[in-house]
């Protein structure tokens, strides 16, 4: 059985460095009596880094997760830490869709027994989607088999 695809989805590719160090506070504008929050989000056309992960450590500093679309360069990180080392660096080829308006969802029914459960992902992609997907699944293949 092959299933014809009537799209072929792109996936979008996400760089994550996790740092640990101590933060330069005039990054993100601030200066050493403010409280650092948690999460920073941007957008790709503000800052090459669209979330800043920051949990702060007993010692002082911190652990930091940096995301980007784009590979993150050396000298952003310097502007970054005032002193930091790299945890861990790693390249998601297909983090997750890219969404562009299709005409028609694939079917979730491939064949009698068999059910596409991401046929939707093509259109929207998140957890709960998929959850409701499953949910309908489920009762697609008990009517099958209730016939």
């Amino acid at each position: 059985l092959t299933y014809p695809m009537q799209h072929k989805c792109e996936f979008q590719k996400i760089h994550v460095r996790l740092m640990k160090g101590e933060l330069n506070l005039r990054y993100f504008n601030l200066d050493s009596s403010k409280n650092l929050p948690s999460i920073v989000l941007t957008s790709k056309e503000a800052d090459p880094i669209t979330r800043f992960s920051i949990n702060k450590l007993k010692d002082g500093s911190s652990l930091v997760a940096i995301t980007s679309t784009k590979s993150i360069k050396e000298n952003l990180l310097g502007d970054l830490f005032v002193q930091g080392k790299l945890v861990l660096d790693h390249t998601w080829n297909a983090a997750y869709p890219i969404f562009k308006p299709i005409k028609t969802i694939p079917p979730t029914c491939i064949d009698d027994g068999l059910v596409y459960v991401n046929a939707i992902s093509s259109a929207v992609s998140s957890l709960e989607t998929t959850a409701f997907s499953a949910l309908n699944c489920i009762k697609l293949l008990k009517n099958q088999l209730n016939r």
